[in-house]
């Protein structure tokens, strides 16, 4: 499911979750109505696996937690400019989404890794 983001946020996010239980793909990408309550809805989607979300700037590593929590078949995140992220969000996705395979990062509050 691609968005246009006219209108899309919280609320309908908490409807999709709802109604939607089998979702696998959806594409966020510049919702910007989209925060972290949102991403607790996702959280429900357990069949989810790909994931676009790209320039959600009101989501930040709580949201990232809650849905990789929930949404243990994640293979595929798209979070490039999702400048809120931190570094909580993502060792949330290290621990609980242990499916998965790509992360696409750019522009976000994850600190460095050094080698």
């Amino acid at each position: 499911m691609d968005c246009s983001c006219n209108g899309i946020g919280d609320d309908a996010l908490a409807a999709l979750s709802s109604g939607c239980k089998k979702l696998r793909r959806l594409n966020l990408s510049y919702c910007s109505d989209v925060t972290d309550r949102g991403m607790e809805y996702l959280g429900q989607l357990e069949e989810l696996w790909d994931l676009e979300m790209r320039s959600l700037f009101n989501v930040t590593g709580v949201g990232l937690m809650a849905l990789a929590a929930g949404c243990k078949r994640l293979a595929d995140l798209d979070m490039k400019y999702c400048e809120n992220v931190d570094d909580s969000g993502f060792w949330a996705l290290a621990y609980y989404a242990r499916n998965l395979r790509q992360v696409q990062l750019l522009q976000n509050s994850i600190s460095e890794l050094s080698s």
